[in-house]
């Protein structure tokens, strides 16, 4: 029908959907998907050009008016390279009963309308038989549990890698601050100002995450390059992870640097002095 291109998501590349006008009395038509226009007519465009479809004997010359793109048929990876559409109201050389299925585009979740859909269903013809609504998660829910539970795994792995360089990245700045209580005692002995203090060991600390910062990153983005093939709808370089690795490393950086240093400097000179 002529809704059904924005129904199921799909978009036109070339030429035109279907129209009100294309009925059973109108010239044939038909839309085809990227690839079959691709493997038909290589190289040049398949808008105006004929197809013969149904029964060779009895078909008459059906006309493409538009390329749509490609999409996936009862498989979620691969794509289906050859498809066309052909109006409804003019399938009568193709099918002799009516409509099979009606698809329904909702504005939220499709399981919280299942109800709705049926109760406008059978408010249409109270003799109809009882209407099977099926929600299309609850349809592809056993083709998408493997990647679902690939993403979980990967998710949970990726948490565990961070908190365990937050943990790490904690624990050798803490020391290497705890190791300058000598320096920072004389440094405060001749006069020098615990916040000046602080700010130049929080600044050391962050100059150094900063570098393994770097470092990771660029290994993250050749790193994606080989993951991206296991990932789905998923891009490896998805710019809102690594910034929320970078701010955490960051926060956890400026404490692991803060707190040992507020520490040293609010110890009394001659005792950092007598440290070691």
């Amino acid at each position: 029908t002529p809704d059904y291109f924005r129904t199921m998501g799909m978009a036109i590349r070339q030429g035109r959907g279907f129209t009100d006008a294309d009925n059973w009395g109108a010239t044939r038509v038909v839309v085809v998907s990227e690839g079959m226009a691709r493997l038909v007519w290589p190289g040049e465009s398949p808008l105006g050009k004929c197809l013969l479809i149904g029964d060779s004997k009895k078909s008459v010359c059906t006309q493409v008016i538009g390329v749509a793109e490609d999409v996936r048929t009862n498989n979620l990876k691969e794509f289906t390279t050859l498809q066309y559409y052909i109006p409804f109201a003019q399938s009568d050389s193709l099918f002799s009963g009516g409509p099979s299925s009606l698809l329904v585009r909702t504005a939220g979740p499709s399981d919280h309308y299942e109800a709705d859909v049926r109760r406008a269903i059978q408010a249409t013809d109270p003799t109809l038989p009882f209407p099977t609504v099926d929600p299309m998660p609850k349809t592809y829910a056993s083709q998408m549990r493997p990647w679902r539970l690939g993403s979980s795994l990967f998710s949970l792995f990726g948490g565990l890698g961070l908190l365990l360089s937050a943990i790490g990245l904690y624990g050798v700045l803490s020391y290497m601050v705890s190791q300058r209580t000598s320096e920072l005692g004389i440094r405060v002995a001749l006069g020098a100002a615990r916040r000046d203090l602080l700010t130049l060991v929080v600044n050391q600390g962050l100059k150094v995450t900063a570098i393994g910062l770097a470092i990771g990153i660029v290994g993250s983005l050749i790193a994606g390059k080989a993951l991206g093939a296991l990932l789905y709808g998923v891009s490896p370089h998805d710019p809102v992870v690594l910034g929320v690795v970078t701010v955490v490393l960051v926060l956890v950086a400026t404490i692991a640097s803060y707190i040992p240093a507020l520490r040293a400097t609010r110890v009394d000179p001659m005792v950092a002095l007598r440290y070691e």
